[in-house]
């Protein structure tokens, strides 16, 4: 087998094994205030009726897997938002997502999806993700008017 193609394989098994034991290293920016370099995140398998917006899922985008927010789901696709990035949005087709991050380990504790602190950070990422999609439409609405064309 090719081996770049065994670790992919190897990574996914990873994502969809995760547990606090062998739980996943976030790295990077997208994802602040909620995740930051260094936190370790636990992915479980999930229904694909059961994930809302506002859940953090992990999909695969080539070798990589991220991990994204949901902003809002189709009948086999997710629209997906950074909490870190404005305007980054992101579609995923069902059969990409592995999973839904279920805890978070920081500064010596872990939070899971039913703590209040989860709570709060996702309504939160939530209603600033849709402020800026108002903010954004209000803004090219406007777009000709700014331009003299009305």
């Amino acid at each position: 087998m090719d081996p770049d193609r065994t670790r992919l394989i190897g990574k996914e098994l990873q994502v969809e094994l995760s547990s606090a034991e062998h739980s996943l290293y976030f790295h990077g920016t997208s994802m602040l205030p909620f995740l930051r370099e260094g936190d370790l995140v636990i992915v479980r398998p999930f229904a694909w009726d059961e994930l809302r917006r506002g859940d953090i899922v992990t999909y695969r985008d080539g070798d990589k897997f991220p991990i994204r927010r949901v902003f809002n789901k189709n009948a086999d696709r997710l629209s997906l938002r950074c909490d870190g990035w404005g305007t980054f949005g992101i579609h995923a087709r069902a059969d990409d997502i592995l999973g839904r991050a279920e805890a978070r380990f920081r500064d010596g504790r872990w939070i899971t999806t039913s703590d209040p602190e989860w709570r709060r950070a996702t309504r939160r990422a939530i209603a600033r993700a849709m402020a800026r999609a108002w903010r954004r439409a209000l803004r090219y609405s406007l777009w000709p008017a700014r331009r003299g064309e009305w």
